[in-house]
């Protein structure tokens, strides 16, 4: 006779699996398609290039690597080595974790390559290789270091993987104890902080430069959309003038938007980490359907992000109107030759 609950969890679990891999397929595809997008369009700053191409290709991995824990939660294995990999890698989800904690990561920079652009105009042609290497090597560093605990917070003893830690698994709960805090602090607390003062500071130059060009075409003076600045970025009148470009002003409302699905998703996940900090009787269990449903949701982004970023992109707008125009014209001629081929 077959167990009525176990039936329905089961079925419960392929729906749930299911409805997680549909979207997160739409993710990969749509991420796929502004990555080729972004490589049709000229974008006037290197930095801003490549950070955008960076995080289209760091989210679809956020949702490959999702679906894939989705659906193998765990894996058999016979000897300590599979044992202790499929354990302190496979059931902590490293993988998505380390492209997610990147991901995070390069859309920090994303903000802040819009305020070096805007409010630090004046000196960023001059570091932007700078701010690209230091941009990668801090990311790839950051993610690596803040992940390293987390392959240690769960325990393989006598061919056992415990992932519920308890008081009894002494190094893995110290380790545990640790990690939670340091993790809303890395994860959640800092970057969301800096990217919502970086965006705010760059709405405010924009409307501190919108106010000097208002004033200034009211006493008749000539103005253009360039901003006064000294080689430290600060609004002083030294002599040096330098051009914003457009892109920057009009990824204002999405990046805000950005910024919003982040701190919407990571709290439900970051939230759900910490209860196990704060409730004695709650696990944060990793494969489990509430820990994966916490993850999912904490890549809502991943899959937002590319839709944002073209519509974001002026020249990304431009596309499809173009090629459709090629397609029209290319039928066009398709045709005019197949007719005279016939006459």
């Amino acid at each position: 006779m077959v167990d009525i609950s176990t039936y329905l969890e089961e079925n419960l679990n392929y729906a749930l699996n299911m409805s997680f891999t549909i979207l997160l397929i739409i993710g990969i595809v749509a991420n796929i398609s502004v990555l080729y997008a972004l490589n049709l369009v000229v974008i006037r700053s290197c930095l801003t290039t490549w950070l955008l191409r960076a995080q289209v290709v760091l989210d679809a991995f956020c949702c490959f690597w999702i679906m894939l824990f989705t659906w193998v939660r765990y894996y058999p294995y016979s000897d300590p080595l599979s044992g202790w990999i499929q354990c302190h890698i496979w059931r902590t989800q490293i993988p998505y974790w380390l492209v997610a904690f990147m991901s995070t990561c390069n859309l920090t920079w994303i903000m802040l390559d819009r305020l070096w652009a805007t409010v630090y105009c004046a000196t960023y042609r001059r570091y932007e290789k700078a701010y690209i290497i230091w941009t990668t090597i801090g990311t790839v560093m950051l993610s690596v270091g803040t992940l390293i605990p987390n392959m240690l917070i769960v325990e393989f003893h006598n061919m056992t993987c415990s992932t519920k830690i308890t008081p009894n698994h002494t190094f893995a709960f110290r380790v545990t104890m640790f990690y939670q805090p340091f993790n809303f602090v890395v994860y959640y607390l800092l970057p969301i902080s800096v990217m919502l003062v970086a965006y705010f500071w760059v709405v405010c130059n924009f409307q501190l430069m919108e106010r000097n060009w208002q004033n200034a075409e009211r006493h008749g003076q000539s103005t253009s959309w360039s901003l006064q600045q000294s080689d430290q970025g600060q609004s002083e009148s030294n002599g040096t003038f330098c051009s914003i470009d457009p892109l920057y002003r009009s990824m204002t409302v999405g990046s805000l938007c950005m910024i919003s699905i982040v701190i919407l998703g990571h709290t439900f996940d970051t939230v759900n980490y910490l209860l196990s900090n704060l409730v004695s009787e709650y696990s944060y269990d990793f494969g489990s359907d509430v820990q994966l449903i916490g993850a999912f949701v904490n890549t809502v982004n991943s899959i937002f992000n590319p839709v944002i970023i073209a519509l974001s992109v002026p020249s990304i707008k431009k596309l499809p109107p173009e090629y459709l125009t090629l397609i029209i014209k290319k039928s066009k001629r398709v045709c005019i030759k197949s007719r005279f081929e016939e006459s």
